[in-house]
């Protein structure tokens, strides 16, 4: 397992992966400062009204396009929007999902700069300065991102993501999720032993995957499995000798 990928599991500390979506909310906003906001229907543009009655202003893109869920965030904290009208497996990956978001790009990074510099760096962190010559270049040895926001809502003229940052950050979320709800180690005998349609089928209900990620998730160890001279050990990051 790569070591982005490890330190973000970890951080999640999800303990039972068939968890509800009951016990998904307790578990995350339980250990981040996140606040649910059910919103049945969801839309980009019901999660923009819900935030500018409490703040006034442009927080993303609003384009019309379908989503599941949205996280937002500010200074450590986020606010999850999800919507509560979804079938239970696809609202627990997007809840997943989403705070996958929230820690890959806002809590992990925000870390890391706090224990570099201590609590000097918040101003940095929340836009009220630019940092230092000193701090910068710190910052960019340490890999800590100075740009902690990307609008992940937005979307080209076709539908598809609008950059190739966009796309990096949803398919590393999409990682996380999948690992939290599905760990590789225990698919992968799954992928072996079972046909594709099969595999699809045991994602779906021994593990509450929705059926688009379930197929997307086999498919993607399929193909590397069937890459020449692949080593299971390698895939999830144990050295062989």
């Amino acid at each position: 397992m790569e070591s982005w990928l490890q330190e973000a599991v970890e951080a999640c500390a999800l303990k039972d992966c068939h968890a509800s979506v009951h016990d998904l909310l307790d578990c995350f906003c339980g250990q981040f400062h996140i606040r649910p906001v059910a919103l049945p229907r969801f839309t980009p543009q019901t999660a923009q009204d819900w935030l500018s009655r409490r703040s006034p202003g442009q927080w993303f893109t609003t384009q019309d396009h379908d989503l599941h869920g949205f996280m937002a965030w500010w200074r450590g904290h986020g606010i999850l929007f999800f919507d509560n009208q979804r079938k239970e497996a696809e609202q627990r990956f997007t809840i997943v999902h989403e705070v996958a978001h929230f820690v890959l790009e806002e809590w992990l990074p925000r870390r890391r700069a706090l224990s570099v510099f201590g609590p000097e760096i918040l101003p940095v962190l929340d836009g009220e300065r630019a940092p230092s010559p000193e701090e910068a270049l710190t910052l960019f040895f340490e890999q800590v991102p100075l740009n902690l926001r990307t609008d992940l809502m937005a979307r080209d003229a076709s539908g598809g993501y609008a950059s190739r940052d966009v796309v990096v950050a949803e398919h590393r979320a999409d990682r996380v999720a999948l690992e939290l709800l599905a760990p590789v180690e225990r698919v992968l005998p799954l992928v072996k032993q079972l046909s594709r349609e099969d595999a699809i089928r045991s994602l779906q209900f021994q593990f509450q995957l929705p059926v688009v990620k379930a197929t997307e998730y086999i498919d993607g160890l399929r193909r590397r499995l069937r890459m020449s001279r692949f080593s299971i050990t390698e895939f999830l990051g144990v050295e062989e000798g």
